[in-house]
């Protein structure tokens, strides 16, 4: 019998050659949709009747020229990958803890992996030299791509998956992810980079430097637009603002400065920390800034006036706060020491709302999943942990890496198929 698919938009995703016998894995198999996606988080509907795991089409009335619609459930089936000096990557569920997949090819240990942002995709950066491009669902190595040297900072997918961003040495260099070209090579800095990112249209480059400078790059030429000049010290890192517009910088001379991403004009200048800064970030909504010191305390501030609104210390711990972050929502802050101590913050309020013990394994990593109801955290003891952000408790422990895990990511929310006309 002949089936069709449909979003609940009404447009097509696939015409099937059906037997009545096909449950919701053998449907949704065919469709070339969900090649990436979770089985867990497709939902097939007929008239008022789910197909779910053990149930037929023909159980649940479906019969030649049903029209099933696709529901896909974006927080079901959540994944998140860890990457490690073990010279491996893994990808883990978020709710069983098991691990799905192991991705080994690098020789050298993994510095960087992301998700793509179609969730289809995974790059890595290893300190071997090299960045390779997996394919999600199989693990498969679609390819490898090569620089000279064994410093690596980022590494990232442009928005459309379409280029990769690698920050290695001195230079920040634009690839192919679809057949490994190098497309630009910004080039200019003297000493070794801090950091390197792409805008949120894909059209700059921003780069973050030891030498004391940050620097705004064309993505498609590598041509310098604009030095970022007037730190004291190293530029430890460097981003976007969401909407592209302005730029952040955090130095080793315990500054903060935004700019004006269109003339390179220095905007506000945030004092008040004594010792470096680790790093900055804005918030979601670009109205304030988030800096980590190593004076042991987070500081929140007015984009607009430079202004300190509030401070996060460590509750009198002498412990350095090596990251400091926003929830998704901008509504809390998280900020995490090398030694084993995290703390959950109000961020309107400065109320403390969590705070947790690591054991003797100090935080090496950790993050927000997109919709802000799960907390990731890295640990020297080559463990992972997810928390609930709510509670505070631990949902699950993960173990399998035999180093120490550098970096990890949560799988993007699905997008772009659910509604579209």
């Amino acid at each position: 019998m002949r089936i069709v698919v449909v979003t609940l938009a009404g447009r097509e995703v696939a015409a099937l050659d059906a037997a009545a016998s096909w449950t919701r894995a053998d449907v949704c198999a065919r469709i070339p949709l969900l090649v990436d996606v979770p089985l867990s988080a497709a939902r097939l509907l007929f008239g008022c009747s789910e197909l779910v795991d053990g149930v037929t089409l023909q159980a649940v009335g479906a019969d030649d020229g049903a029209q099933l619609q696709l529901v896909l459930d974006s927080r079901s089936g959540q994944e998140i990958l860890t990457a490690s000096g073990d010279r491996t990557v893994k990808i883990w569920n978020t709710e069983s803890g098991e691990c799905r997949l192991t991705l080994e090819g690098h020789i050298g240990s993994v510095r960087c992996a992301a998700f793509s942002r179609d969730s289809t995709k995974v790059l890595t950066a290893s300190a071997d030299g090299t960045a390779k491009v997996w394919q999600r669902s199989s693990g498969e190595c679609l390819l490898t791509l090569h620089w000279n040297g064994d410093y690596v900072v980022s590494a990232e997918f442009s928005s459309d998956a379409k280029m990769i961003l690698i920050g290695a040495d001195r230079t920040a260099k634009l690839w192919s992810a679809i057949n490994g070209e190098l497309l630009s090579s910004c080039e200019g800095h003297a000493k070794f980079l801090a950091q390197a990112t792409i805008s949120p249209n894909d059209e700059q480059v921003l780069t973050a430097s030891v030498d004391w400078s940050a620097m705004l790059w064309c993505a498609r030429t590598g041509e310098l637009l604009r030095p970022l000049l007037g730190h004291e010290d190293v530029v430890t890192g460097a981003v976007f603002s969401p909407s592209g517009a302005l730029l952040l910088t955090a130095s080793n001379d315990c500054t903060a400065k935004t700019w004006d991403g269109s003339t390179g004009q220095c905007l506000t200048t945030m004092r008040g920390h004594v010792q470096r800064l680790f790093s900055a970030t804005f918030s979601p909504d670009g109205t304030l800034v988030l800096t980590a010191s190593q004076d042991c305390s987070a500081r929140l501030w007015s984009v607009e006036t430079g202004e300190c609104l509030r401070v996060f210390d460590t509750q009198g711990y002498s412990y350095y706060v090596r990251r400091a972050l926003f929830s998704p929502d901008g509504r809390r802050v998280l900020t995490t020491s090398a030694a084993p101590k995290a703390w959950l913050w109000d961020a309107a309020t400065g109320e403390l709302l969590h705070s947790w013990w690591a054991s003797d394994a100090g935080f090496r990593f950790a993050m927000f999943s997109p919709d802000g109801t799960l907390i990731l955290t890295t640990f020297s003891d080559n463990t992972a942990k997810i928390w609930n952000a709510e509670t505070g408790e631990c949902s699950q422990v993960l173990v399998g890496h035999r180093q120490s895990i550098n970096v990890a990511d949560f799988l993007p929310p699905l997008r772009g198929i659910v509604g579209l006309a």
